[in-house]
This record gives structure tokens, C-alpha cells and sequence, in this order.
């Protein structure tokens, strides 16, 4: 039995409802529901929040204004966290595992899928354009390439910007499905390895083990196969821990199994952070690539997982999963803002660790601002507007 299996018939032999659970360990419905339905887990939930801060973190210490001082040390905390650009490729893979279990469940057609991506995605990215339009003084036509989501697809020479990856991650994401719809199980899985196989080399041999958004052979966007790739990853670990469940019940002690879920997810994690934080020559980006798909199959494979899923089933953590786009989109803008205003401050600057925790802060706190002014009323809109279009379209059928 699953996760979202065991909790809704726990549950139910409590005898609550998803309000009252929700109520009693201090979430929202809308997560109860999503856990229930294996949408989603609090601990990736947990996982993809912390993700947010790194990345916010990652590009916080390579944004701090030339006239802040210390500069050698905001340059070395650069330096010692260059991997954490390497998180990308552990979002593209959550994402396609996710994209698979969805296909799975709900059988869309195209066209809905297709719809329920521009909705998901479209509001904040609109609100990211205008704002960085506002705050720097340009046109509106310098970022259509993002309200079109063709930023580093290969038909835009924009490929420099924080929020690169949504256009590939879009357009991945309608190839990835149109591919599942398209062809028998066990060929689509096929052609997802071949991709992916012949995606990452390109970028490993290309850009001497590393990955990269650049265009290469004049034509080909490094960000968009490597997209790509994470998603075709994200299918192939989704498919196999559908095809290769793990019952339980063959074990005669479940602490074994904790342990070795245990051992697996220390590991991975520690070996990861080594990469994100330590490491300052990869070698090899594709070992991110291996480890996270382990500590992935770990998290939503065995039952309970091990102590670090045990640690980021957290409910207030998890809480804060759904506000990883809005977060993930709005940097830049919130950096912007920073620089006008309180990075000019010398105050701000005297201690440089109470700094760099107020500017993460102040990016958190617009991203989660932008997610209930206009990531959710926009979802809840965008979703009704096209729901009454189809069914106007099928009424006049």
C-alpha cells in the first residue's frame, strides 16, 4: 500500500474528514486532498521549499551589489555554493515523476494538459515581465520571449535570466505527455531513456561535465534537452516504481527496512550537499542526476521511507511546497528591489550573515505574497474561464 493509500484509509478509520484532518495538523484541505489522491508528498513537499531557499540563497550571493562591502566574502560564499545550480535538475525530475503519476490517474486529453499548464504557469510569469518591465525601465517586447515561454527553447536568444528553465520545463512538459499518449507503454519509456541518455551527454561532453543552457551547433538549446532529460528521468523513476512497487508485507522487520531507507537517504543527501556546497570542480553533473533519483525512489517508494523523509514529513514545512513557483519566479524582481532600496543601506551590511537572512526573507516573503495574490485567484480564474469555453464548445456540438 502506498502513502496516499495508507492515509486516506487511516483516515477514514478515524473517522475524520479532510477538513478535520487538515484542521489537526496544520495544513490546508487543498494538501490533504493532493497527499490523498498521489498528487503529492509532504516530505518532496518539505524537500522542494528547502530547494526554493537554496536556489534563492544560490543566486542572493551573486546578485549583492559592487558597493556593499566585504565583497571577497560574498565572492567566496559564491564560490563554495556553486553546485546549488545543479538543483534545476532535481525540480525537472520531480516534476516529470509527477506529470507520469497524473497522466496515470487522470487520462487528459492534450488539449487540457496543454491548458492546465499555460494556467499554472502563465499568471505569475505575466506578473514577473510586468514587474521586471517596471523596476528596470524596459519595453514590455524585451521579455516576450517569456510571456510565449520561449526563453532558452532555441527560437530566442534570451537564455541569461534566473527564471530560464520555465520555458523548456513548458514546453518538455507537452512533449513529455503528447509522448505518453502517443505511443505504447514500453516504447514511450524507451524513447524517454534514449532522450535522456543522448540529452545529458550532449551537456556533460559539451560543456566538460557540466550542464548548461547555452546554444550550440547554432541551433540547439543545451537548456532545452536538458529540461528535457530531468522530465524524461522524472517518467522512468515514476514508471519504475509503478512496475517494481515494494510490498512490505515481504519483510519481516519494517526497522530493516527503515534502516536501509535510512542509510540510502543519508547518503545520498550528504553526497549531495558535498556537490551543492563543498565541491568546487564537478567533474560530473550526472552524479546529481543518480543520487537524487535514489533519495527520489526512497521518498515515494518504500513505505515511510527512511529518517530524512521521516524528518521533512513535516507538516509546516510542507506547507510551504506550494509556494515554490511564485518564490522560484519572483527572485529577480525581489533582488531589484533590494538594490533600490535596502542594500544601499550600510546598516544593512554590518552584519553580513543578518543580511543575507533578512534579503532571503524579504524574497520568501514575495514570493508567498505573489502565490495568494496571483498564483492561486490567477489559477482559480484562468481554470474557470477555459472550463466554461469548453463547455460553451461542446454545447454547440
Amino acid at each position: 500500500m502506498e502513502f496516499h493509500e495508507k492515509l486516506q484509509e487511516l483516515r477514514k478509520q478515524k473517522g475524520l474528514t479532510q477538513e478535520a484532518l487538515a484542521e489537526a495538523i496544520f495544513v490546508s484541505r487543498t494538501a490533504v486532498s493532493k497527499w490523498e489522491s498521489g498528487r503529492g508528498y509532504p516530505n518532496i513537499d518539505s524537500l522542494k521549499f528547502i530547494f526554493s531557499v537554496v536556489i534563492i540563497y544560490f543566486h542572493l550571493v551573486r546578485s549583492i551589489p559592487k558597493w556593499v562591502g566585504n565583497s571577497d566574502f560574498f565572492s567566496q560564499l559564491a564560490q563554495d555554493c556553486k553546485g546549488c545550480h545543479l538543483i534545476v535538475e532535481c525540480f525537472l525530475i520531480i516534476a516529470g515523476a509527477f506529470i507520469y503519476s497524473g497522466y496515470k490517474r487522470h487520462q487528459k486529453s492534450f488539449i487540457d494538459f496543454s491548458i492546465s499548464r499555460i494556467v499554472r504557469l502563465w499568471p505569475v510569469m505575466f506578473v514577473y515581465v510586468v514587474s521586471i518591465g517596471l523596476l528596470r525601465n524596459m519595453r514590455l517586447e524585451s521579455h516576450l520571449a517569456d510571456l510565449f515561454f520561449l526563453r532558452c527553447t532555441g527560437l530566442s536568444l534570451e537564455n541569461k535570466e534566473i527564471v530560464w528553465y520555465i520555458s523548456p520545463f513548458f514546453w518538455g512538459s507537452l512533449f513529455i505527455f503528447a509522448a505518453l499518449q502517443a505511443f505504447k507503454q514500453k516504447i514511450s519509456l524507451l524513447l524517454f531513456a534514449v532522450i535522456a541518455w543522448i540529452a545529458y551527454s550532449i551537456n556533460i561532453n559539451h560543456l566538460g561535465g557540466n550542464v548548461g543552457r547555452e546554444i550550440v551547433y547554432s541551433w540547439l538549446s543545451l537548456g532545452m534537452i536538458r529540461c528535457i532529460a530531468g522530465l524524461c528521468v522524472g517518467v522512468l523513476l515514476a514508471a519504475l516504481q509503478e512496475s517494481y512497487r515494494i510490498n512490505y508485507q515481504q519483510f519481516p522487520k519494517t526497522q530493516l527496512v527503515f534502516l536501509f531507507s535510512s542509510i540510502v537517504e543519508i547518503t545520498c543527501c550528504g553526497l549531495l550537499i558535498y556537490i551543492f556546497f563543498v565541491d568546487k570542480i564537478i567533474l560530473n553533473s550526472f552524479i546529481v542526476i543518480v543520487l537524487f533519483s535514489f533519495l527520489l525512489l526512497s521518498f515515494t517508494s518504500l513505505k515511510g521511507g527512511g529518517c530524512i523523509s521521516f524528518l521533512l514529513r513535516n507538516n509546516v514545512l510542507s506547507s510551504f511546497g506550494k509556494y515554490c513557483y511564485s518564490i522560484y519566479v519572483m527572485q529577480l524582481p525581489s533582488f531589484i528591489i533590494l538594490e533600490k532600496t535596502l542594500w544601499k543601506k550600510p546598516w544593512f551590511w554590518e552584519s553580513s550573515a543578518i543580511g543575507i537572512f533578512l534579503s532571503l526573507l524579504f524574497s520568501v516573503g514575495i514570493g508567498i505574497s505573489v502565490y495568494y495574490l496571483i498564483e492561486k485567484p490567477g489559477y482559480q480564474f484562468l481554470n474557470s474561464f477555459f472550463s466554461k469555453l469548453r463547455k460553451s464548445a461542446n454545447s454547440q456540438k
